[in-house]
């Protein structure tokens, strides 16, 4: 089985479990002792290095978002399979979304970002990835079709 991947780097999906682990280390020295918290703190530099991006087994016709690590060269990541159809069409979709907190930051700073979407047999659209690097998306998309169209 040869998969397809495109990383997009440094995942911040895994900064809240970082700084969990990284509080743990603080409770464990005034609790327990010195000793016992390297192993907090080994799990927060970890999630601190997560990568997240797009897997695609093209064999199976199936794509995954990921959140993970390569270790050994070997990706180690959760994330759900969804599988397109070999006949379903596919597409980019290209969105602007606004940031915003809650003190009403200016929404003239906008996030671009591509939605790798395939099409079912009723024309309803359903996403694969969403990619905030154009070039990763456009490389994905020809992977994409390309295999779906064998």
């Amino acid at each position: 089985m040869h998969n397809d991947h495109w990383s997009e780097g440094q995942s911040w999906l895994c900064l809240p479990h970082a700084v969990a682990c990284f509080a743990m280390i603080f409770w464990i020295e005034a609790n327990v002792g010195v000793a016992w918290s390297a192993a907090p703190l080994s799990l927060g530099l970890a999630f601190m290095a997560c990568e997240s991006g797009f897997v695609l087994d093209a064999e199976a016709r199936r794509g995954r978002s990921y959140t993970g690590w390569i270790w050994g060269g070997k990706l180690v990541a959760w994330g759900q399979w969804k599988a397109a159809p070999t006949a379903a069409a596919v597409q980019l979709l290209r969105t602007r979304e606004s940031m915003m907190n809650r003190r009403g930051a200016p929404r003239s700073v906008r996030i671009d970002s591509w939605e790798l979407q395939w099409e079912d047999e009723q024309g309803c659209w359903h996403s694969l990835h969403d990619f905030t690097d154009r070039h990763l998306a456009q490389s994905a998309l020809t992977t994409v079709r390309q295999s779906t169209h064998c």
